[in-house]
């Protein structure tokens, strides 16, 4: 069995206290995205009053080993005549790369940013990606935009060759996602002793070993999820104007085959004619209205047969469904794809659960609710200014 810990950590990522006393929590991580978490427990424990202060979260371990960090970005206190409980909301510490926009000229500390109008970087997606971390966000930074305690791990050089133009066109976090995708490759911050660590990695195919099944007898459940797809046809809009612009057309042929022909809302990357980046735009397009197709499984844990020490996020696993049904994997019922979302449930008392979600490449419910989260925030800034 394993034994299961859960820590508040201060700002300076310092542990401070293991939480011991908590009611439940629920921490989800997701490939090459930001989890979220929740905590509930009584606000009279000692741990309660670490939690609530700014810039504290949590560091979950499973026999001594990180499984998650984050951050709290929203609590209530609720009281009545017999109780008094604490709740908090949180975000991975991928959340950080969610803090920054990316600039076309990072070297830059003011206006008017004219030394170059884009920050162009091409190369092994590993490569463009770090380096694109580094200079807005990272020990490369300036100083008034680096993230106090975050290092970079050395770049594995792994992945495809992928192209960014970066200007002020979106979050860092969803700025490199597509170039992750199109390269291939993971990526994650995690708490190493009293900092963070921005990580680039490969998932490994481990379905020949990472199998799931009711016959194995290590699945307890699954429960699949397909829905059509948003868009199966993509126009992109490049660089130009009128009939001069440059517009190219990317299709999914098999879901064109299966679902006919859904068009989805021009791609726009009018900054730029370069075919890389319209490649990856068109692509990236393609996957986020892709048919989306997932399998939430209740493993049996065995000790060969472990999340986190066995298989991870963006590992492939292999699972076999009971019933032969028709899926976007065939119509076999077995089902060998990434592991895109891991959800570990702990109760004080009663079980701990870790549930895995196996799926399509695709980004949504996460990212909506990062970009709800910062809306509200400049909302509330908006309204102390006022």
């Amino acid at each position: 069995m394993s034994t299961w810990k859960l820590y508040v950590r201060d700002s300076s990522y310092l542990r401070q206290a293991e939480i011991d006393d908590y009611e439940e929590g629920t921490f989800t991580s997701v490939y090459n995205d930001v989890g979220t978490w929740s905590l509930r427990l009584d606000s009279r424990s000692p741990a309660a009053a670490l939690l609530a202060e700014p810039g504290s979260g949590v560091v979950v371990y499973r026999d001594n080993v990180a499984m998650y960090s984050g951050i709290w970005t929203e609590l209530d206190l609720t009281e009545d005549s017999k109780s008094s409980t604490l709740e908090l909301r949180g975000m991975s510490d991928e959340i950080w790369l969610a803090d920054r926009e990316v600039s076309p000229s990072p070297g830059e500390s003011q206006p008017p940013y004219t030394v170059q109008a884009s920050d162009v970087r091409s190369g092994v997606a590993s490569t463009v990606i770090t380096a694109y971390v580094n200079v807005n966000l990272g020990p490369g930074a300036i100083a008034a935009r680096r993230k106090a305690g975050l290092t970079l791990a050395a770049d594995p050089v792994v992945g495809g060759t992928v192209r960014g133009e970066a200007r002020w066109n979106s979050s860092l976090l969803e700025f490199i996602q597509p170039l992750a995708e199109s390269g291939q490759v993971g990526f994650r911050v995690v708490q190493v002793g009293v900092g963070l660590v921005f990580q680039i990695y490969q998932g490994v195919d481990r379905s020949a070993s990472v199998k799931f099944s009711r016959t194995l007898g290590n699945l307890e459940s699954s429960k699949l999820t397909r829905t059509r797809p948003k868009g199966n046809y993509i126009f992109v809009g490049a660089s130009g104007s009128g009939t001069s612009r440059i517009v190219k057309e990317f299709a999914d042929g098999e879901a064109l085959a299966a679902w006919e022909r859904i068009e989805a809302p021009l791609a726009n990357t009018s900054s730029t004619s370069d075919t890389t980046v319209i490649t990856q735009a068109g692509n990236d397009a393609l996957a986020q209205g892709s048919e989306q197709a997932s399998i939430e499984i209740r493993p049996i844990e065995r000790p060969d047969m472990v999340y986190g020490i066995h298989y991870g996020l963006g590992d492939k696993v292999a699972i076999q469904l009971q019933v032969p049904i028709s899926t976007p994997y065939g119509v076999t019922g077995q089902v060998v794809d990434v592991v895109r979302q891991a959800t570990i449930s702990l109760t004080k008392d009663g079980p701990k659960t870790v549930t895995p979600v196996i799926g399509t490449p695709a980004r949504g419910n996460v990212q909506k609710l990062v970009k709800a989260w910062q809306q509200a925030n400049r909302r509330l800034n908006e309204l102390e200014r006022s």
